[in-house]
């Protein structure tokens, strides 16, 4: 009796390679499905434009900028600033705020660790580029309720919208903006006393994500 061979025919090996193809979609659809998309990238130009409701272009120094913004003002921004060896996190308070005429302009600037801000910039690396989709139309701070604008500086630089409402869908998304975006706006307005604790689950949280993604490869 002759041996049957071990390889697949034409047909078969055809028909097993659509199998595996229509299995993978499916995994990448639960994917999808479980982890929805909850950061929009965006034009630059359309980050400036929100960055200009400001008293202050933290754009202009900083590395990583991000802007809270809230039925069309920019409530405050905050920046992580490196010259050198040294780095620090400016935080400004945007003029239309709740309260702002009461209390003046408001600007905080504090240190922070050069190789914490090297993670935590990988990490907004991550998140930008993973799980995203992009903006074909000008996006503007008055058509969002509550809204973060990110900008990454490179060439070119990176620019992003996370809008509450879809953090609100996304596991993913809240787990980001509580770890990383709202740690780093508490670490800003912190006593300094209590710095150090932040520091560290920034740490965490931004090594984590690195992490995650280096198993993705």
């Amino acid at each position: 009796m002759p041996r049957r061979s071990k390889l697949l025919s034409g047909p078969l090996l055809a028909a097993a390679c659509l199998a595996l193809v229509s299995c993978r979609g499916g995994d990448e659809d639960a994917q999808t499905k479980a982890h929805p998309a909850f950061v929009e990238r965006i034009q630059p130009a359309d980050f400036s434009a929100v960055e200009a409701l400001l008293p202050e272009n933290l754009s202009r120094t900083c590395d990583i900028v991000v802007i809270s913004t809230s039925e069309g003002r920019a409530d405050e921004a905050i920046g992580i600033r490196r010259a050198g060896d040294s780095c620090g996190i400016v935080l400004v308070a945007g003029s239309s705020g709740s309260g702002a005429a009461a209390r003046g302009p408001v600007r905080i600037e504090v240190p922070f660790d050069p190789r914490s801000a090297a993670q935590l910039r990988q990490a907004f690396m991550v998140k930008l580029h993973r799980n995203v989709f992009l903006s074909d139309h000008t996006r503007k701070a008055s058509e969002c309720a509550n809204a973060h604008w990110i900008l990454l500086q490179g060439e070119p630089p990176i620019a992003a919208l996370i809008d509450a409402e879809r953090v609100a869908a996304s596991s993913d998304g809240a787990a980001f903006m509580k770890a990383l975006v709202d740690a780093l706006f508490r670490y800003a307005t912190c006593e300094p006393e209590e710095r150090g604790k932040l520091l560290l689950a920034i740490d965490r949280a931004s090594i984590r994500v690195n992490l995650e993604e280096t198993a993705r490869r």
